[in-house]
């Protein structure tokens, strides 16, 4: 992949999280590639799928299933029970 060296998603996370008023150890992030790390390393909150790379993955602080398994959803659910102190 070839790409600006200004066009990573780390940098538009946080635009976007200021104009919105948000913090960033506020957000969740889910990744699994080399061009998340940017995001995840400002996030409060990074998420590795399990098919992400080992780069990743050392980064996140879960690793949820893969994308084919519904990974990104049963992240969520995890964070949202953990947030709620739920046991659902």
């Amino acid at each position: 992949e070839i790409t600006h060296s200004d066009a990573q998603k780390g940098i538009a996370l946080s635009a976007i999280a200021h104009q919105l008023g948000i913090d960033l150890t506020d957000v969740v992030a889910i990744g699994d590639n080399l061009n998340d790390i940017s995001m995840l390393e400002r996030v409060g909150y990074p998420v590795a799928m399990n098919n992400a790379t080992d780069e990743v993955k050392h980064i996140a602080k879960y690793v949820t299933d893969t994308n084919e398994n519904s990974g990104v959803g049963k992240a969520i659910m995890k964070i949202l029970k953990e947030e709620n102190n739920l046991e659902v």
